[in-house]
């Protein structure tokens, strides 16, 4: 089963009927850390640690993994077990190999679920990509956590504030977004100091522009958009601030 939607995949956790196997990957880093918790925690019970065992997927050995799939759970009707961040491109030809059968055959009694983080998973470009996606996508589900709509992504900055006790509106959202970009464990990082910094009260696009990091791109359009106006000052500022934060000279200019 392929998850077209985060939507779809939210409503599927909610159901409480989980699968074999779960494969997460994409662009939202933080997507794929919110999700890999609640599947690895879904199934609460007084045994839960002894029923939860992560590999590291870059160190990955499958005779262990084989060996913690077949062990039965601890008082409990099921276990999880995480590969976390594999990079299916760099995993040896035996281990892939076995890691496919471990996936064809995988017992009632445990929920494998996998995750990449730090590399890309592009079934277009890779064709261990490829067969990994449709390994999982036989026996378990495949969701692919990349952007949120615009609209969905304020919505979250917003609903967030207000969870810390700040008011956002929906502009100063939006000023955010253009500013820091769209990677959501970069914004959670970057609206836990700007809630901080406003100490419950409403939040502004000046609190903004004071407290939150700008990436790149942002910096630059506002370094031209200074230079327009003939602001050189307000343009050289940026210019210092990107400086010190050691961004190459080069992809200021």
């Amino acid at each position: 089963m392929i998850f077209k939607t985060e939507s779809e995949f939210v409503k599927h956790i909610k159901a409480k009927q989980p699968l074999k196997a779960y494969l997460l990957y994409g662009s939202q880093r933080y997507l794929i850390e919110l999700y890999f918790k609640q599947l690895a925690r879904s199934d609460k019970d007084a045994f839960d640690d002894f029923n939860l065992q992560v590999f590291d997927g870059k160190k990955l050995s499958a005779d262990e993994l084989s060996d913690a799939v077949e062990a039965l759970p601890l008082m409990s009707s099921s276990k999880t077990v995480i590969i976390d961040d594999l990079d299916i491109d760099k995993l040896p030809a035996d281990e892939s190999k076995k890691l496919y059968e471990i996936l064809s055959d995988l017992p009632d009694t445990c929920k494998l679920v996998i995750t990449v983080k730090s590399s890309e998973l592009n079934p277009k470009r890779s064709s261990k990509a490829k067969k990994l996606i449709e390994a999982v996508d036989k026996c378990g589900a495949v969701i692919e956590l990349s952007s949120r709509t615009k609209s969905d992504m304020i919505k979250y900055l917003c609903d967030t504030a207000e969870k810390s006790g700040c008011q956002m509106p929906a502009g100063v959202a939006e000023h955010m977004l253009e500013r820091c970009g769209e990677d959501m464990q970069i914004l959670k990082n970057e609206l836990a100091k700007l809630t901080a910094y406003a100490n419950k009260s409403a939040i502004t696009i000046a609190m903004v522009d004071d407290v939150t990091t700008a990436i790149i791109d942002a910096s630059v359009f506002d370094i031209s958009k200074a230079i327009m106006r003939a602001d050189y000052s307000a343009a050289m500022n940026i210019i210092s601030d990107l400086l010190y934060l050691k961004e190459p000279p080069t992809a200021i200019i």
